[in-house]
């Protein structure tokens, strides 16, 4: 039953890419097809979000990608895998709607009303740190199908603000380079650009990650959180070197344990989980570490646990310092101006790191990384920037997505 329903969604795709083709730019043939299958005509741009609700590093994507739209008279829809019912509604752009019903189960294969859809506008599709093949490929796979309909139909379509790891795999690398060569590829890094460059063959453009944009929110809940405190250190652990079988439960208890043990002497410290699914488990990793400094030490930490991006880049950007193991948390806190330690893995730390200057300093999870190193890191960051004298002006505004402003 299930091949022959994806035999017969073959030859829909098969049959609709035919038409697009004899189309060619034909609006008023385009408007007959849309309508002919439901869809209005729109020109909102779709923006296909790289994973589903969880990571706050994903939701700073979408707040990002929002604000620098509107900041520039843009509409846009976007797409996400799974439910969406926890996504916050933007007030501009809307709720985010499930891609789910627009492609056959998890696969690439898109519905008839997906290929309508990805056709009938421009197309940004986020990569991320997915386009690797280190995360599932079904999804890739989608990502790849929808920008090679919408620039079939020719439409802007861009693979955008992306990292990619030395060594793809044979999947990833085959679907990538069956993208046409009228989708643009934006690297979020140099290095990225150059490793995808290479492996590509092809002109990729580069532009920091649009995460660093997405706005604070300074909520109630953020202001009784933080305003009770002193000078604070916000610390955000990532439960992933564990679920990856880096580090165990323990070991990682014990390092960020130590590590709030060491400003506890200065400061008060705050935990920040950046991500709230039950797995990898932020939240309750967070908590444990929490209740050990408590039992150590006697003293009480301050977890606090954002329910948006703009949430937790309100509390990021009010710490006098960041350690965190979570790239966005440590990409709030740097385009806050706020000193940062970032324990890098997937190697897609240092590249972004890149465009805040002297601001931060990374730590690759693949060279041993100790408690003493990275508080001292963290103290002499802080004193660079107390002796410094120059106001802080972001490093990253909207003008530096050029992937948006080009259009």
């Amino acid at each position: 039953m299930k091949s022959a329903a994806i035999r017969f969604a073959r030859k829909v795709r098969d049959r609709l890419d035919r038409g697009l083709a004899v189309l060619g730019n034909s609006t008023r043939g385009f408007r007959e097809i849309q309508e002919s299958v439901g869809l209005e005509s729109s020109t909102q741009a779709n923006v296909l979000l790289c994973a589903a609700h969880g990571s706050l590093g994903d939701d700073a994507l979408r707040a990002g990608t929002a604000a620098v739209a509107a900041g520039m008279n843009k509409s846009v829809v976007f797409w996400a895998p799974g439910s969406v019912d926890e996504w916050p509604v933007d007030s501009q752009m809307g709720p985010v709607k499930s891609v789910d019903s627009l492609r056959f189960g998890k696969t690439g294969l898109l519905r008839k009303r997906g290929q309508m859809q990805f056709a009938g506008a421009d197309l940004y599709a986020i990569g991320a740190d997915t386009i690797s093949g280190d995360y599932l490929h079904g999804y890739l796979a989608l990502q790849v199908a929808a920008l090679s309909q919408s620039a079939r139909a020719g439409n802007r379509a861009a693979l955008v603000n992306f990292s990619i790891t030395p060594a793809p795999s044979r999947v990833a690398l085959r679907l990538l380079r069956s993208l046409p060569r009228e989708v643009e590829l934006w690297a979020r890094d140099e290095l990225s650009q150059e490793r995808a460059q290479r492996l590509l063959g092809r002109e990729v453009g580069v532009a920091p990650d649009i995460g660093a944009l997405a706005p604070k929110i300074s909520s109630r809940r953020t202001k009784d959180a933080v305003d009770a405190m002193g000078p604070y250190i916000c610390l955000s652990p990532n439960a992933h070197f564990q679920t990856l079988g880096w580090y165990s439960r323990d070991e990682l208890i014990d390092f960020w344990s130590r590590v709030a043990a060491e400003f506890l002497a200065d400061y008060e410290v705050l935990l920040l989980p950046h991500d709230l699914r039950a797995r990898p488990g932020d939240v309750e990793l967070c908590g444990e570490i929490a209740a050990a400094v408590g039992v150590q030490s006697g003293r009480s930490l301050t977890v606090f646990t954002p329910e948006s991006a703009g949430e937790a880049k309100a509390v990021l950007g009010g710490a006098e310092g960041v350690v965190s193991g979570r790239m966005h948390a440590c990409v709030g806190a740097l385009a806050s101006g706020v000193p940062t330690v970032g324990l890098e893995y997937l190697g897609k730390f240092s590249g972004q790191f890149t465009w805040f200057g002297p601001l931060g300093r990374v730590f690759p999870l693949e060279q041993s990384v100790e408690v003493e190193q990275t508080t001292a890191a963290l103290r002499e960051l802080i004193a660079v920037r107390q002796a410094s004298n120059i106001e802080f002006r972001p490093a990253v505004v909207a003008d530096s997505m050029r992937w948006m402003s080009k259009a």
